[in-house]
């Protein structure tokens, strides 16, 4: 990426979860629901004395230069919120682009409480691995505290707690590259449009961008959903000049740097007149 910094990527990927009322955690509950979903866990800390805990995914090994360590998920309290009212912009996005939750922005402005899972100690492993971490360490906790409300910080995204369970109850839906890590943003700039994908980055990939008009969003949509799952499933394969099958066609792509926050390489889309716009407009 020639040292362009991806403002995108996780290192700690973290998730959090929202609630009206206090979360309680069933701490052997939890422990036994990690040990059943992800194999052998070793938890460390106590969560009734400062509320943080570390388990350690003795199954998922992480090699480092300085030596191999087990993968790593976090649960704490973070610190102290600011009012509704003074939220970072990025809350407002989230709310904005959370298409699966209209309910989203209610049910945040009622929640006080809130719990941080991440995934830690673990960058050098595959992306399908962190994410089968991160899924199935989300579902457990689920299945061990009552939320709300899930802050999905990396593809800013508010998604239904219930909802989350369903889908993740299915062994399909769980291994899903798209649901959850994927979220597809769109935003009108003058009379054109922008929609990107957010998520890939997060997690060591490449994200994607098109710049556009004339075309309705539904299709474009659709089309990055399913370009994100193939670059989920085979990797950044997709390269400068290579053509990718648009909705109208097959579409040129270049590397280039993200036209919407988070600053980070994305690989742009062209659609071609009449439908290209920015740039690329003819």
């Amino acid at each position: 990426m020639g040292g362009f910094m991806n403002e995108g990527y996780s290192g700690a990927y973290s998730i959090e979860l929202r609630a009206r009322n206090p979360i309680v955690v069933d701490a052997t509950g939890l422990e036994a629901a990690l040990t059943a979903r992800l194999g052998k866990v070793r938890p460390t800390g106590d969560p009734e004395k400062g509320g943080f805990r570390l388990y350690f995914l003795e199954d998922y090994p992480v090699q480092f230069n300085e030596g191999s360590i087990p993968a790593q998920l976090a649960l704490f309290a973070p610190g102290p919120r600011p009012p509704q009212d003074q939220q970072p912009p990025s809350i407002e996005q989230a709310l904005q682009q959370s298409w699966s939750f209209p309910e989203a922005r209610q049910v945040f402005g009622e929640c006080r409480h809130s719990l941080l899972l991440a995934n830690v100690m673990s960058s050098p492993l595959p992306h399908d691995i962190r994410r089968r971490i991160i899924a199935n360490g989300l579902l457990a906790l689920l299945e061990s505290a009552a939320v709300d409300l899930i802050e999905w910080s990396p593809t800013q995204q508010m998604l239904a707690p219930a909802e989350v369970r369903r889908r993740y109850a299915a062994p399909e839906e769980l291994a899903n590259p798209v649901y959850g890590f994927l979220n597809v943003r769109f935003f009108r700039i003058d009379n054109d449009m922008v929609m990107d994908t957010l998520g890939l980055t997060a997690l060591g990939l490449t994200d994607l961008q098109i710049h556009y008009r004339q075309m309705e969003p539904d299709p474009v949509a659709q089309f990055l959903y399913n370009l994100g799952a193939y670059v989920f499933e085979k990797g950044d394969v997709i390269e400068d000049g290579h053509t990718v099958e648009g909705p109208g066609g097959r579409w040129s792509c270049r590397r280039d740097v993200s036209l919407l926050e988070p600053q980070r390489e994305v690989l742009d889309i062209d659609p071609g007149p009449p439908f290209a716009a920015g740039d690329r407009a003819s």
